[in-house]
């Protein structure tokens, strides 16, 4: 199957990507279009404030039949009743805000998204909200957003987000998601944002940004 896109994002690296869309509503990607996919199959399309990818899981290297999910402290669950990347089709399924289409350099600029950098995108879909947001809809074990972790920066980690609000944002809405992903042994970690490696301690129930470098590892 061909794509008919691949998205550049502000998460260059799948470790610390919020579980979910909308964990991250300052979270950036653009989305561009395919050589073979002419502009004409956009008309229309900024009549919709949300857009249904069909992705493929390009990173991911493996099936798990089953998975443990962080809400479920150790239980395990089937693929098919969970989100995990880790499916047999290696597709997936990822609700993001369209921002704005600039037809001209083939792009749509995306919001409130939980994709890679690189990801290929097979299908695109308007988000129509009388008819995907079921009113009796039940959530399995995952019936509310989880509680955000409160984050904190340290004055150390300020010097390369002087002039980068929008990045610090990122940053916190993050962190706020928990990257640890139901590891709570786990006291540092680092996450990258951009062109940073961001450098975190748990602090009790917070996270703490203690240093902000430019990631000096491969692109």
């Amino acid at each position: 199957m061909e794509p008919v896109g691949i998205v550049r994002s502000c998460w260059p690296d799948r470790w610390g990507i919020p579980r979910q869309p909308g964990l991250a509503p300052s979270a950036w990607a653009e989305l561009h279009l395919a050589p073979h996919v002419p502009t004409e199959a956009l008309r229309g399309i900024e009549g919709y404030s949300h857009l249904w990818l069909t992705i493929q899981f390009h990173a991911v290297t493996h099936t798990r039949w089953t998975g443990r999910p962080p809400r479920l402290e150790g239980d395990r669950v089937g693929v098919f009743a969970s989100r995990s990347p880790h499916r047999p089709s290696g597709i997936g399924l990822s609700l993001v805000r369209l921002a704005s289409v600039d037809l001209g350099a083939r792009v749509l600029h995306l919001r409130d998204h939980d994709l890679l950098d690189g990801t290929p995108v097979l299908d695109i879909k308007p988000y129509v909200s009388w008819c995907d947001a079921p009113v009796d809809a039940r959530s399995g074990f995952a019936p509310a957003p989880p509680t955000p972790r409160p984050v904190f920066f340290d004055p150390g980690a300020w010097p390369l987000l002087d002039g980068r609000e929008a990045t610090a944002r990122i940053i916190a809405e993050t962190l706020a998601a928990d990257p640890r992903q139901g590891r709570p042994g786990w006291k540092q970690m680092r996450v990258r944002v951009e062109d940073l490696d961001v450098h975190v301690r748990v602090d009790g129930e917070a996270l703490v940004v203690e240093n902000v470098v430019v990631w000096q590892g491969p692109r």
